[in-house]
């Protein structure tokens, strides 16, 4: 690779910027130790496939400072310089990219991250700030083993975001096997602390019967991202295709049972500095996405007192 590459670029300003500091010494400070106050950023997905220039104008137009983009950019974007001059246009910061769900399967771990890798150098380059990782999809049995060599590939991914300057962030997820707060917690202490972070995401978090708060508690040394997702029971739910019901839904703010006052007070109390992003799957029918996008932002500036 060229010295002209938007890779190296971005890796010697890092370096310049640290004044000196290993990328060890950073990767073990982590990303929650820069001095900013918490951000708040919105996620691209609620826009399905209407596009990612939808998504970009309207979360801005929205009122929100940043934004999480997915794999999607591949698609519509041959050229990260695009990408990023179209987000400075936009006056919004590349908060997190959502990279996909690597396996962890050791004999498989060298293919998995490279083909993770593809996305996130993309990402990378247009100017993210943090790599997201899911996990594999759940099986019936989720064993201990399964758990430890996913955390061994995440630090393998991790180790390549960081000499890239970017951290990678795991994200809990439901039907994933790093859903309940016990498999969270077991893929954190089978990878490097130095390399891989947490992303929580407090729907997903609560859906698996975790407190969020606890969480943050417990791992607010490692905390990279929060994403800020309201859940709601559905008791009711039918099964369709064969497949369980699910019990839960993902809703706008307030509308469910996470308790974001909490939330927002155990990140205060842990010293998280860095972005929070909103996330919601999808909208209730006849709701279009910039408008569950500013209801989701004035609750949050009335629940919590503040201008987004």
């Amino acid at each position: 690779m060229s010295n002209s590459s938007p890779f190296r670029l971005g890796r010697r300003e890092f370096i310049v910027a640290a004044g000196g500091v290993t990328l060890t010494a950073w990767a073990s400070r982590g990303w929650a130790a820069k001095a900013e106050p918490i951000s708040f950023g919105y996620a691209a997905i609620t826009w399905g496939e209407a596009g990612v220039k939808k998504a970009i104008a309207e979360i801005a137009a929205a009122g929100f400072p940043g934004v999480q983009l997915r794999s999607n950019i591949l698609k519509e974007y041959s050229d990260p310089a695009v990408l990023k001059a179209e987000l400075a246009a936009a006056k919004l910061t590349f908060a997190c990219y959502s990279a996909g769900k690597p396996g962890a399967d050791p004999t498989k771990r060298a293919e998995e991250v490279e083909k993770f890798m593809v996305g996130a150098k993309f990402a990378i380059a247009a100017g993210a700030k943090c790599i997201q990782s899911t996990s594999p999809k759940r099986t019936p049995v989720v064993d201990a083993a399964t758990l430890k060599a996913y955390g061994e590939t995440l630090t393998a991914i991790g180790k390549q975001t960081a000499a890239l300057g970017v951290p990678l962030g795991f994200h809990n997820h439901m039907d994933e096997m790093g859903q309940n707060p016990d498999e969270v917690d077991a893929i954190l202490a089978a990878s490097d602390p130095k390399y891989v972070k947490l992303l929580l995401d407090t729907g997903h978090y609560v859906a698996a019967g975790g407190d969020p708060t606890v969480a943050i508690k417990k791992h607010g040394k490692r905390l990279v991202l929060l994403h800020i997702k309201d859940v709601a029971d559905k008791p009711n739910a039918v099964s369709k295709d064969g497949k369980p019901p699910k019990k839960y839904e993902f809703v706008e703010l307030g509308q469910g049972k996470a308790d974001f006052t909490a939330i927002f007070a155990a990140l205060k109390s842990v010293g998280f500095k860095g972005w929070t992003v909103v996330e919601l799957d999808s909208v209730p029918a006849g709701r279009a996405p910039k408008d569950a996008a500013v209801a989701n932002k004035a609750f949050l500036e009335k629940t919590l007192s503040v201008k987004i």
